[in-house]
């Protein structure tokens, strides 16, 4: 089972993407192999979640980096995947 914050997050993306209980239902079964959100584990949460980035979802961070980064440095983990996002 998922902590209440990623069944938020969950939510959230349902609606910024504007999907349809049927739609959302059948991504569920699809990609969590669940019938409802409440049933999923980690991996289901995050195939999930990476299946509504596909369709759009963007995850918005809370937080900012407390730090500036030598312009030099190579690309981070986070910024590798924004860019193979788009």
């Amino acid at each position: 089972m998922i902590s209440k914050q990623k069944l938020a997050l969950i939510h959230v993306g349902k609606k910024d993407i504007g999907l349809g209980e049927t739609e959302y239902r059948e991504i569920l079964r699809h990609h969590g192999g669940v019938e409802s959100s409440k049933d999923l584990d980690d991996d289901g949460f995050k195939r999930v979640i990476d299946c509504m980035k596909a369709l759009g979802f963007w995850v918005r961070r809370a937080y900012e980096q407390d730090k500036p980064r030598d312009p030099g440095d190579l690309p981070t983990i986070g910024q590798m995947k924004v860019i193979k996002h788009m």
